[in-house]
Formats: structure tokens, C-alpha cells, sequence
């Protein structure tokens, strides 16, 4: 594996881990409490880096090119590939619904007369716009 194709891996794994959580830190100290907010903080860094490692080790040895879904589908099965195609999907549009409503908060602070429900379809236009160029 090459330097430039390690670091960039790494960088993607490391820039989708944190994300909205990023945002969501200070809500979740804020209403838990230091101590509790440290708690899960730790724990979770924890748990989500050992699914990283697991998910990586296990994509290392696959040496068919096959990604999550693939191995699933080739691993576990049909059935299992209908649940891993369920889970997926809906996770991805859970996340896109955080990221609107982060993103349309953000948009709302910085253009407080546009009112939630504008900011909201604005963010959309424009995260989708470069999808479409």
C-alpha cells in the first residue's frame, strides 16, 4: 500500500468518524454533565475505533476487492445482504437527515431573517448541487 493511499484512508475514516459529532459534543456536555459527557465520549471513541479496526482487518485480508455489502452478500448470504442493504440505507439517511439539520441551523445563525424552513431548502440546493455538476 502505497504512503499517499494509507494517509488518505485514513484521512477519510478520521473526517467520517467525526462529523456531526463534532457539532453534537458540546450538546451532549452540555446537557449530560462534564463527568458523563466524558464517559461517552471515551467509551464510544473506543467502540466506534474497534469497528474501524475490525471493518479494516477484515477488508485487508478480502483480497477480491470486495467492500462491506460485498463481503456481507459473499460471507453471510442473501438474507443477510437484505438486512445489511436495510441497515445501510437507513443509516445513510439518517445521517443525511442530521447534516440538514445541522447544516440548516448553521445557514439560519448566519441568515437569522431566512427562518429555519428556507434555510433548510437552501442547504439541500447547495449540498446537492455539486452531485449534479
Amino acid at each position: 500500500m502505497k504512503k499517499n493511499s494509507f494517509l488518505s484512508e485514513i484521512g477519510l475514516i478520521f473526517s467520517t468518524t467525526l462529523g456531526a459529532g463534532f457539532f453534537a459534543l458540546p450538546f451532549v456536555f452540555l446537557k449530560a454533565g462534564w463527568v458523563l459527557g466524558l464517559i461517552y465520549l471515551l467509551f464510544f471513541s473506543v467502540l466506534i475505533t474497534a469497528v474501524h479496526v475490525l471493518y479494516f482487518r477484515v477488508l485487508t485480508q478480502a483480497s477480491n476487492g470486495k467492500r462491506l455489502l460485498g463481503l456481507i452478500k459473499e460471507k453471510l448470504g442473501r438474507r443477510s445482504f437484505g438486512v445489511a442493504i436495510f441497515t445501510v440505507l437507513g443509516g445513510l439517511t439518517l445521517a443525511l437527515t442530521a447534516y440538514l439539520i445541522l447544516g440548516s441551523r448553521f445557514l439560519e445563525l448566519i441568515f437569522p431573517s431566512l427562518g429555519f424552513g428556507w434555510a433548510l431548502i437552501i442547504f439541500w440546493i447547495l449540498g446537492s448541487a455539486p452531485l449534479f455538476l
